[in-house]
């Protein structure tokens, strides 16, 4: 997203292949519509790179909100490193519960029930969608308002 005039503008993700394809003139001005990311960098230790088509001859700043991938701990039973989920009660209730399946354990379902209660958290503040109504609509980087035109032309205000 960025902003032009209190403006929003998204923009829509594509993958490198879409975003390579795309026509690559010094002649093709319009506000950035679509942004593709290169993560081949991070290999070595670089940070990611981020591209938006079409290139803008005006200075944006772009806000990109992301989650972050912890890295696995290799090998858990000689690390001291904390595990990345930050919940450690229910780490806890959970492997008691699996234990207590495995068992037939009749605490089984209440331990359940906890852990699940307690994930539930965790997964609607992560970005968890089910409660959320899917909107079906054309891909906007082929059906695009207004085709070919300026923006202000779209936009005349």
């Amino acid at each position: 997203m960025y902003l032009i005039n209190d403006q929003p503008y998204f923009l829509q993700p594509s993958n490198r292949q879409q975003f390579d394809s795309e026509p690559n003139k010094s002649t093709t001005s319009n506000y950035p519509y679509e942004w593709a990311t290169d993560l081949s960098p991070v290999a070595t230790q670089q940070p990611g790179l981020l591209y938006i088509y079409p290139q803008s001859n005006t200075g944006l700043t772009l806000t990109h909100r992301y989650m972050i991938k912890r890295a696995d701990i290799v090998t858990p039973e000689s690390s001291a490193t904390i595990p990345w989920f930050e919940d450690q009660d229910y780490l806890v209730t959970a492997t008691a519960m699996r234990l207590m399946r495995v068992t037939d354990d009749t605490r089984y379902p209440g331990f359940e029930a906890d852990a699940m209660r307690m994930l539930g958290v965790h997964l609607l503040t992560e970005g968890d969608e089910q409660q959320v109504v899917k909107e079906v609509k054309l891909d906007p980087r082929r059906f695009r308002i207004g085709g070919s035109l300026r923006p202000t032309k779209i936009e005349p205000w």
